[in-house]
């Protein structure tokens, strides 16, 4: 296969053009992010405990499919910062409830400012319909039978 042919089909490969994406996404939102004192991890786990109070750390590392090692540290940089608290569980020694703190309310309004910002940028190229039928399409395969 020559070269603009294998180019070819690697444009046209919906995996190789979701992760293509996914990093820009990533980039942009990291550097948002960063005027906030706020990592990228930091703010995906943030954004949950704002949405659903007390999560322990293994819902959270459910959501998210990440390892338990990594969402400490990100709950570690949070905690650090006055985002969040870890609230021992009553009904079990060894867990833990992550929940918001005032300061991170009042944050959140500017942290999902970012991710809109990010999203309009980088879908700027798509009219409105096609941005909501991106997003349609996306929510089918990213995560089926989940309720939005």
């Amino acid at each position: 296969m020559n070269e603009n042919a294998s180019k070819a089909v690697r444009h046209a490969s919906p995996g190789w053009l979701i992760q293509r994406l996914s990093r820009r996404f990533e980039a942009e939102m990291e550097a948002d992010l960063a005027s906030h004192g706020v990592t990228l991890g930091q703010f995906a786990l943030l954004m949950a405990t704002l949405e659903a109070e007390g999560l322990t750390q293994t819902e959270l590392g459910t959501i998210f499919a990440m390892p338990a090692w990594k969402i400490s540290r990100h709950l570690d940089g949070l905690e650090a910062s006055g985002l969040v608290i870890r609230q021992p569980d009553p009904a079990s020694r060894r867990t833990h409830r992550i929940v918001p703190t005032d300061a991170a309310r009042a944050l959140a309004s500017a942290l999902r400012g970012v991710g809109q910002a990010v999203n309009a940028r980088l879908l700027a190229p798509l009219a409105p319909d096609e941005r909501d039928l991106l997003v349609t399409l996306l929510q089918k395969v990213v995560v089926p039978g989940e309720r939005f």
